[in-house]
């Protein structure tokens, strides 16, 4: 420590009365913050570096690998925002959460569609909610008068870093929003802090922008006024309504901005709830059904088994159900642990009701009345158990340092392992839903997700295996018979195709992607007419599909239909820069009318969007041999041509 290096005490004699003397302070060695930030950095680079180049999954799929919208930088501001009208496709933005979408669209512009820079933003945002959260920890415990608040915070924090529960949102791509909102809401309550300390404006303008930026990030940052309120009464005010009082500009403000945003949805997107949430369910079995997803959620937190990317628990429809009645006693177990904890150590109140009451707040938007298309979602407690961590914080702060480091060691070294084995399944997506199905092999989603893994390997069999699973224990599961049909039109067997996709067409007639492959199954079977009926009804529904406006342009095409052809390609185009076949079948279609320059600029268009594909060098080639004579610029794209397999070559190779 500064001014004690060199300084001697006095030693004692074997005279001296040692007994009487005061003890010594004990001089703690201070480790700066930034080290301990890379500590939490280096844990978390251990843990989620197994996966840290593996393939997108699920809705990573749509939302990025398919969104048009991110892939072009120049007109992201107006594909960030839109409201919900026929333009609406779940393969673009939502535009409820434009900070998450901007994001992708920053790592599409720098990385293309390579996971790689996807993760690594993930892991980075990850850390640095781990540090903020032992930023967070430090200023509550020191607010109550704990003992080692900077080694308890950082211990959890750490805890935070590598907990097994958290995989599923960084290890999920499309999972960011929760990462974002965690970041933006933890530094709304870091700054509210330093604005009730100071009175500073700037602090209090910081709550406002981050408190902004957590809302267009995800719907449950409406939840920050409430977990402010319980901050500062906890842990500022300590109950003291006149100190609570005194800060009520700021809590004003958090308030009016929810208020503001909660009007801003229903005017601008004509409702408050998740636009983008498939087939939510019923609101009282999913009501009836919390209190057992609360009980999972404490045990995947201390006991973190049985964890999935997609739970697929059945709903709780009636009080006579069991697993409603164990929730109910570990329910009643803990409330009275509570109370017995309330009753003798009054030290721990605050921290008790402060990992109940956010757990509460952080979980209200999506575990109580209002329905989604999941109960039991990992996600979820990302940011609704920092409020545990807290109380973990004050429970180390009570235990001596040596004995806290070697218990914590040992923690991380459990946890992290887990942590690791469940990274190391997003590596290969079929182990990944093949975990899912032995844990939930009625779960028709899981079963699809895995046959569609198994149709990418062009393993049929077992797809289809998958498929028909799914339809015996859900006979209405309309991408079961969906997946299926696509099976049947890979193999050929057109007529059991179209069968399986009537079936689903019966029991959703407005589902898009039905409507689509039956289109594209009749364009195989040669039937244009039926083809071109189908795909017309998926346009009234969906009419910013770029890739079905290239299909349309397709039928168009074949039929000699060029200037219909054209305006589709044009369409499809315009709605995703990047198709790069879109610009190939134009280019192709004007070498067909002999508007040879307007192909060349065609081609050179689709270059840029796909340089490593030779179609449109060996075209340009040939225009420029036969059409538009330039001996120069034919080699240079024969060159090019050649270049590119040698290169394709090289890697099959390697």
């Amino acid at each position: 420590m500064r001014g004690t290096r060199g300084r001697r005490h006095p030693v004692a004699t074997a005279t001296a009365r040692v007994d009487c003397a005061p003890a010594q302070p004990q001089v703690r060695r201070h480790i700066p913050v930034g080290v301990r930030f890379g500590v939490l950095v280096a844990l978390c680079a251990l843990v989620y570096s197994v996966n840290i180049r593996a393939p997108f999954n699920f809705d990573d799929l749509p939302k990025i690998v398919r969104n048009p919208d991110i892939k072009d930088l120049s007109r992201i501001g107006e594909r960030l925002v839109y409201p919900y009208t026929d333009t609406f496709n779940f393969t673009r933005n939502d535009p409820s959460r434009p900070v998450v979408y901007l994001t992708f669209a920053l790592n599409y512009h720098f990385g293309g569609l390579d996971p790689l820079g996807y993760r690594l933003v993930n892991v980075g945002l990850h850390a640095a909610n781990a540090f903020l959260l032992f930023l967070f920890l430090r200023r509550l415990l020191r607010d109550s008068g704990s003992g080692a608040t900077t080694g308890a915070a950082f211990a959890a924090a750490a805890l935070f870093a590598i907990h097994p529960l958290n995989t599923s949102t960084v290890s999920y791509i499309f999972s960011r929003s929760d990462l974002l909102l965690t970041f933006f809401y933890l530094a709304v309550l870091l700054l509210f802090v330093r604005a009730s300390d100071t009175g500073n404006r700037v602090w209090y303008a910081g709550t406002i922008v981050c408190g902004v930026l957590a809302l267009l990030s995800k719907q449950s940052a409406v939840t920050l006024p409430a977990a402010a309120l319980l901050v500062d009464w906890l842990f500022i005010a300590r109950g003291d309504v006149r100190s609570l009082r005194s800060r009520g500009v700021l809590h004003a403000g958090l308030w009016v901005l929810a208020a503001g945003y909660f009007a801003w949805r229903i005017a601008y997107f004509g409702g408050v709830g998740d636009r983008e949430a498939a087939a939510p369910w019923p609101r009282i079995p999913y009501a009836l059904s919390q209190p057992y997803a609360l009980v999972r959620y404490l045990q995947f937190f201390l006991v973190p088994a049985g964890l999935s990317i997609d739970h697929g628990i059945s709903p709780i429809r009636s009080a006579a159900d069991p697993r409603l009645w164990l929730s109910a006693g570990v329910g009643a177990a803990l409330g009275w642990l509570v109370w017995r904890v309330w009753r003798t150590r009054p030290a721990w109140r605050p921290f008790v009701l402060f990992g109940a009451g956010w757990a509460i707040i952080g979980l209200s938007p999506t575990s109580s009345i209002f329905p989604t298309s999941a109960v039991v979602v990992e996600n979820r407690t990302y940011l609704s158990f920092i409020g545990l961590y807290g109380l973990v914080a004050y429970a180390l702060s009570r235990v001596p340092a040596a004995r806290r480091t070697a218990f914590v060691a040992v923690l991380v070294l459990v946890l992290g392992g887990v942590a690791v084995a469940r990274n190391l399944l997003y590596n290969d997506l079929v182990a990944l839903w093949g975990d899912v199905v032995r844990l939930y092999p009625t779960n028709p989603r899981a079963r699809c997700a895995l046959g569609e893994r198994y149709f990418a390997r062009g393993q049929y069999d077992h797809a289809m295996e998958q498929y028909r699973e799914a339809i015996r224990h859900y006979p209405t599961h309309v991408d079961a018979y969906n997946n299926l049909a696509l099976v049947y039109n890979e193999l050929q067997r057109y007529d059991e195709a179209v069968r399986a996709l009537e079936t689903a067409r019966a029991l959703n007639p407005s589902n898009v992607k039905v409507l689509y492959n039956l289109g594209t199954v009749y364009y195989r079977m040669r039937d244009v007419r039926k083809a071109l009926e189908y795909y017309e009804q998926v346009e009234q529904l969906t009419p910013r599909d770029a890739q079905l406006h290239k299909d349309i342009a397709n039928l168009h095409y074949s039929q000699r239909r060029y200037e219909e052809a054209e305006r589709h390609y044009r369409t499809a185009i315009s709605l995703n820069p990047s198709l790069s076949d879109a610009y190939f079948e134009l280019g192709t279609l004007y070498l067909e009318l002999g508007r040879y320059r307007e192909a060349v600029e065609t081609y050179e268009a689709g270059i840029i969007r796909a340089p490593a594909d030779e179609r449109f060098y060996t075209n340009l080639a040939a225009v420029h041999e036969r059409w538009i004579p330039d001996p120069e610029r034919a080699r240079k794209y024969r060159a090019e041509k050649e270049r590119i397999r040698r290169t394709a070559a090289t890697r099959a190779d390697y």
